[in-house]
C-alpha cells in the first residue's frame, strides 16, 4: 500500500544548498571607527590588543604561564564542510606583549593544520587543542616559539558540525574539561578495551594524560564552555537549551554530577537517571552565548566579585551576570558590560589578563552557517581582540584573596576538610568553604569523611546539602541510605533532590529501594521506581506500577506512564489501563503521554486490536478518543495499518467534529474508496476552506481542479486570506494539472510582492505550460524579478527551463543585474532603519502577513521563527536584508528541508529532530510529522525559504520604516 504526506509548500526539484549571493570582497577594516562605536560602562576603557593581520577570525584564547596569549583561528571558511572534511586550513598563533603596552606587537604561528580548533587550554609546558577528532596536546621543544611536537590525548570525537570538541579548560582538581554537542557523537577508549560512547551533547573530564574519561553531565545540544564557581559548582553557556517558547532558547546552566538536561535525548554510555529533568539558571533569547569567564584577580570593581562574564555571539555584547544564592544553585541577573553597534561584532571569547583586565575575542563576520549575519552586504571583518580596563583599578592583577583561600582548600589535608564542612558561616563567599570541602572530598573518594558529610544533610544551608550528597555518593555506605532518603523527602529543589537520588542508586540495596514504594512520601515512591529500573537493580516489574498508575499525585502517574512507555513487553500487562483511559468513563486521555506509549507499543497485537476496537464507528468511543486516535495514526508507521483503522476514516470525513482528525489520517494512508467522500468534502461549503482544499487535493494524485475549488484557491492565494488556507492553497495548486486557462489566472494572482513566492508553484507551471503560456510565464518572471525576486541560480534555471531561449535570456540578464546590484539596494533600503513608529509598526505586523508565520509573545503562528526577543539578537541590517532577501539566511531550526519516502512521496518543512530512528519535520501548517528512518530514501536541505522574497512590496515605504520600529524594539 502506497503512503504520502501531503506538502503544504511544493517540494522543490532541486537540493543542494547554495547562497543567493556571493560574499563581497571586504575593505580594510576600520578599528578606529569601530572602537568608537563600542559602549562600555563608565570608568572602563576599550582599546585594540590585536588586529588583522596580527589576527583574522579568531575564536577561542588562552594565557600560559608566562603570559602569553595563544589564539585558535578560523580559516574564515564554511566551518561545517571543514568539520566534516577535516580540512585542516586552521591555526593557533602565539601573541606577546613584549613591552607591557597592552598591545600584542609580537605574534607567531604556535601550530597550523588543524581543524577548526574551538577550545584549548594550557597546562604545564603544553597546549592542549580541539582537533576534531583528536584532542592533542602540543609542545614546543626548542623554545623558537612554534609546537614541534604533537600527541593524541583521546581520539574519537565526532565532526559534523559546531557540535564537535570544544570548550577545553582545567579544573580546580588537575583534571581536563572538555564539552560535546548534539548529534556529533563520541567514541572515547577508556583504556581497558572499552569505550565511552554517546550522541547526547556532554560536559567531559579526564586525567591531563587522556586516561579515564568520565561523563560529568549530559543532554545539551551544545554546551560551549564551563566555568569553575567558589564552591566547587561548574556553570555553562549551553545553547538550544531548549526549543524557542516566548523568544527564550539559550541558558546559564548548573552542571550537576551526573544530571540530564531536557534538548538531547540521552542516547550513549548509560548514566544514572534520577527522574529529574534539570532546569536552567537563567534562560535567555537565542544569543548564542559562547566563552565565559570568573574575574579571580583585582581589577574590577569590588562590588562584581562573583560575577561571570559571557560572550555573546548574536546580540554582539559581552554579558556580566551577578549570581546570586537560589536554592541549593544560583540564578543570575544579566547586565550588558560591552556592546558593539558594528554588525559584525561577534564576541566568542571573554577572558582574565595576567594584570586584571579583560580580553574580549571578536571572531568576526566569517561564521554565517547558523547566525544571524548578513551575507549579502560585507560580513568579513576579521575581528580581533580587544582589552577592557577599569581606570579605578588599585594595583590591578594580583590574586583575590577568596580566591587564595579557595585554592588552599584544594590543598588540605582530610581532618582539616572536614573541620573545614562545619565551620560558621559568613559572607556568601565565606559560605562556599564547606561546600568545596565536601566536593574536594568527593575528588578524592575519601571515605573516612563519610559520616561527617552524612551529618551536614541536616545543614540549614541548601547548597551544603546538596553538596553533601553529591559527595556521599562516592564516599558513603549503605549505612547512609536512610538519612539520604530522609534528606530527599525534604529537598528544596531539584538539584538538591537528584543528588540525594543518585547517591542512593549508589549506596542503597534492593530491599531498602524496595521498601520506599510504600514510603507516605510520593517523591520517594517515585524516585524508587527510576531506582528500580536501572542498575544495579534492574528488577521493576509491572505490578509495581500498577498503583502509581492509578495514584491522585500527577509526578507519579507521569513517572510510571514514562517508565512504562521503556518496557515494550508490558504491552499486554497495560491493556487494562490503557483501556480505562482511553475508553473508560469520562475519560479525557492525556494525549502526549499516551501519544508516547501507544507509538512505543503499536506493534503489539492486542494493542493495536485495542485502537481497532475504539475507531469501529459502531462503538461507543467518547468523540475526544476518537480523534485522537485518528490524529495519532501517521505516527503509528512501524507496520501498514490494520484495516480497521481504515475504515474508520470515511465516516469521520462526514463528522465536522473529527473531520480534521481525519483528513490528516487520509493524507497518511490515502486509498481510491477515500476519494468520493474527498470530492465531496471539496464541494461541502460547510467545511472550512482549508479543509476543503486538502480535500481536493487528496482526492487524486494530480488534481484536476473543478471551477468552484479552483476559484477558491486562487481566492486563498490572497494577502489578507487565512494563513492556513494560503498554505492549503498553494499545496493544491502546486500538484494539480491545471488547464492552460487556469495557469494564466493562477499567473495572474500572483502579484509580485504578493505573500506567496513563484518557487513553491513551479511544479505546477512546469506541467502546465506550453506554446500559449510562454509569453505569460515570461512575463510573470520578469515582474517578480523587477520587484526583488532573486532566487538562487539553480532555481532560476529550473524555473526557465521550459522557456524558449529568446524568453529566457533576458530573465538570466535580469537576475545578473538584480545579484549585483542587492547591496545597493539594502544601502537604499537602511535609511527606513531609523525614525519609524512601532506602534503602528505593531498594527502592520498583526493585521498584515507576518503574524501568519511568526510568533510575538504568545500571539502569531510557529512556521517561522518567534521573534519575540529578536531585536536583541539581530542587527537592523540583517533584519532588512531577511525581509527583502529571505533565503540568504535561515534562523537554526528553521532551514528548509525535502524529505522522500520509500513511496516516492515528499514532505517539505524545517527539522524539528533528527535520531537514528526517525526524522520529525514541522510543515507549513505547524503541524507536525515523525517519518521512521526506514521509510526515509532521500533527506536534503533546500535552498529556498518558505517566506516569500517581494514582502516589502506590500507595504509603503512609511509603513515598513514603522514595521522595521516594531521588529527592532522586541527585546
Amino acid at each position: 500500500m502506497k503512503r504520502h504526506v501531503f506538502l503544504l509548500l511544493a517540494a522543490r526539484a532541486f537540493s543542494t544548498f547554495t547562497a543567493p549571493i556571493g560574499l563581497h570582497a571586504a575593505e580594510p577594516f576600520d578599528y578606529a571607527a569601530f572602537l568608537k562605536s563600542v559602549r562600555a560602562p563608565a570608568d572602563f576603557t576599550v582599546e585594540l590588543a590585536a588586529g588583522e593581520p596580527t589576527v583574522r577570525f579568531p575564536m577561542f584564547a588562552c594565557f600560559d604561564d608566562k603570559g602569553r596569549l595563544y589564539v585558535a583561528e578560523s580559516s574564515g571558511e564554511d566551518l561545517y564542510a571543514g568539520l566534516r572534511d577535516l580540512t585542516k586550513d586552521c591555526r593557533v598563533s602565539r601573541l606577546e606583549d613584549a613591552d607591557g603596552d597592552g598591545r600584542f606587537e609580537k605574534t607567531t604561528v604556535f601550530a597550523e593544520g588543524v581543524t577548526f580548533p574551538m577550545g584549548l587550554a594550557w597546562r604545564g609546558d603544553r597546549l592542549y587543542l580541539a582537533d576534531p577528532p583528536n584532542l592533542v596536546a602540543l609542545t614546543d621543544t626548542d623554545g623558537d616559539g612554534r609546537a614541534d611536537r604533537r600527541e593524541v590525548i583521546i581520539s574519537g570525537f565526532g565532526h559534523k558540525d559546531n557540535g564537535s570538541l570544544h570548550g577545553l579548560t582545567f579544573g580546580p582538581d588537575g583534571l581536563l574539561y572538555f564539552t560535546m554537542g548534539s548529534p556529533d557523537g563520541w567514541k572515547l577508549p577508556r583504556g581497558d578495551g572499552t569505550f565511552l560512547e554517546g550522541t547526547a551533547g556532554a560536559l567531559f573530564r579526564c586525567q591531563p594524560d587522556g586516561s579515564r574519561p568520565e561523563v560529568v553531565s549530559r543532554g545539551f545540544e551544545n554546551l560551549v564552555e564551563v566555568e569553575f564557581m567558589p564552591g566547587g559548582e561548574i556553570v555553562g553557556t549551553d545553547n538550544w537549551f531548549q526549543l524557542p517558547a516566548g523568544g527564550l532558547r539559550d541558558a546559564l546552566v548548573d552542571c550537576a554530577p551526573g544530571g540530564l538536561y531536557p534538548y538531547a535525548e540521552d542516547r550513549g554510555t548509560p548514566l544514572p537517571r534520577t527522574g529529574i529533568t534539570m532546569p536552567p539558571l537563567t534562560l535567555l533569547p537565542a544569543v548564542a552565548h559562547s566563552g565565559l569567564m570568573r574575574a579571580r584577580r583585582s581589577g574590577l570593581p569590588p562590588a562584581w566579585r562573583g560575577s561571570l562574564f559571557v560572550a555573546e555571539h548574536n546580540t554582539r555584547k559581552v554579558v556580566r551576570h551577578e549570581l546570586r544564592r537560589e536554592g541549593s544553585t544560583f540564578s543570575s541577573t544579566p547586565h550588558d558590560f560591552v556592546a558593539g553597534e558594528h554588525p559584525d561584532f561577534h564576541p566568542s571569547d571573554v577572558l582574565e589578563a595576567p594584570d586584571g583586565s579583560l580580553l574580549i575575542v571578536d571572531t568576526g563576520g566569517w561564521y554565517v552557517e547558523h547566525c544571524p549575519t548578513g551575507r549579502i552586504r560585507d560580513s568579513r571583518a576579521p575581528g580581533g581582540i580587544y582589552r577592557v580596563r577599569w581606570t579605578k583599578a588599585v594595583r590591578a592583577g594580583e590574586p583575590l584573596p577568596d580566591e587564595e583561600r579557595f585554592a588552599a582548600i584544594w590543598k588540605m589535608g582530610a581532618d582539616e576538610l572536614r573541620a573545614q564542612l562545619v565551620q560558621s558561616a559568613g559572607d556568601h563567599l565565606a559560605e562556599a568553604q564547606p561546600t568545596l570541602a565536601a566536593r574536594v572530598l568527593a575528588s578524592r573518594r575519601e571515605k573516612s569523611a563519610a559520616d561527617a558529610l552524612a551529618a551536614q544533610l541536616d545543614s540549614t544551608s541548601a547548597p551544603m546539602r546538596r553538596a553533601a550528597a553529591e559527595a556521599l555518593a562516592v564516599c558513603g555506605s549503605r549505612s547512609h541510605a536512610p538519612r539520604l532518603a530522609a534528606a530527599l523527602v525534604e529537598a528544596g529543589d531539584d538539584f538538591e533532590q537528584h543528588a540525594c537520588i543518585a547517591a542512593l542508586l549508589a549506596l542503597a540495596d534492593e530491599p531498602f529501594v524496595r521498601g520506599l514504594l510504600a514510603h507516605e512520601s510520593a517523591r520517594a515512591r517515585r524516585a524508587a521506581l527510576h531506582l528500580l529500573d536501572q542498575p544495579p537493580f534492574g528488577t521493576l516489574r509491572f505490578a509495581d506500577l500498577v498503583a502509581p498508575l492509578k495514584s491522585e499525585d500527577a509526578g507519579l502517574r507521569a513517572t510510571a506512564g514514562d517508565l512504562l512507555g521503556r518496557h515494550t513487553g508490558w504491552a499486554g500487562d497495560a491493556l487494562p489501563w490503557l483501556r480505562a483511559q482511553l475508553a473508560g468513563e469520562g475519560a479525557n486521555p492525556d494525549n502526549a503521554a499516551l501519544s508516547g506509549l501507544l507509538t512505543a507499543f503499536q506493534t503489539h497485537t492486542e494493542i493495536r486490536a485495542l485502537i481497532s476496537e475504539l475507531l469501529d464507528p459502531t462503538a461507543a468511543t467518547p468523540a475526544a478518543t476518537r480523534a485522537f486516535l485518528l490524529d495519532l495514526m501517521p505516527s503509528l508507521s512501524t507496520r501498514e495499518p490494520d484495516p480497521a483503522w481504515l475504515l474508520a476514516i470515511p465516516p469521520a470525513l462526514g463528522n465536522p467534529a473529527l473531520r480534521s482528525a481525519a483528513l490528516s489520517a487520509a493524507a497518511a494512508f490515502p486509498q481510491a474508496d477515500f476519494e468520493p467522500l474527498l470530492t465531496q468534502l471539496a464541494a461541502d461549503a460547510t467545511a472550512s476552506t482549508a479543509q476543503r482544499l486538502l480535500a481536493a487535493r487528496l482526492a487524486t494524485r494530480e488534481p484536476v481542479p473543478g471551477d468552484a475549488i479552483f476559484a477558491l484557491a486562487i481566492a486563498s492565494l490572497a494577502a489578507t486570506a487565512d494563513a492556513a488556507d494560503r498554505f492549503a492553497a498553494v499545496d493544491l495548486m502546486a500538484r494539480a494539472r491545471l488547464s492552460p486557462t487556469q495557469l494564466q489566472r493562477l499567473l495572474a494572482a500572483l502579484r509580485p510582492g504578493g505573500p506567496v513566492a513563484p518557487d513553491a508553484l513551479l511544479p505546477a507551471f512546469t506541467r502546465a505550460a506550453d506554446e500559449r503560456s510562454f509569453p505569460e510565464l515570461a512575463k510573470f518572471f520578469a515582474a517578480h524579478l523587477a520587484t526583488g525576486w532573486l532566487p538562487d541560480r539553480a532555481t532560476l534555471d529550473q524555473a526557465l527551463t521550459f522557456l524558449p531561449e529568446d524568453n529566457a535570456a533576458p530573465l538570466r540578464t535580469s537576475w545578473e543585474k538584480n545579484s549585483g546590484g542587492a547591496l545597493q539596494r539594502l544601502k537604499d533600503f537602511a535609511p527606513l532603519l531609523t525614525g519609524g513608529d512601532p506602534e503602528r509598526g505593531r498594527e502592520f505586523f498583526t493585521t498584515g502577513t507576518c503574524a501568519a508565520c511568526h510568533r510575538v509573545g504568545q500571539r502569531g503562528g510557529v512556521i517561522g521563527p518567534d521573534l519575540t526577543k529578536i531585536g536583541a539578537i539581530r542587527s537592523g541590517g540583517d533584519l532588512l536584508e531577511s525581509i527583502l532577501y529571505p533565503s540568504t539566511t535561515f534562523a537554526q531550526g528553521y532551514e528548509p528541508y525535502l524529505l522522500t519516502r520509500r513511496s516516492g512521496e515528499s514532505l517539505a518543512g524545517s527539522l524539528l529532530a533528527r535520531t537514528p530512528d526517525a526524522v520529525t519535520l514541522r510543515d507549513a501548517i505547524g503541524a507536525t510529522h515523525r517519518i521512521p528512518a526506514a521509510d526515509i530514501t532521500k533527506f536534503e536541505r533546500q535552498p529556498l525559504s518558505a517566506m516569500p522574497a517581494g514582502l516589502e512590496q506590500l507595504f509603503t515605504r512609511d509603513q515598513l520604516r514603522d514595521l522595521l520600529a516594531y521588529i527592532q524594539s522586541l527585546k
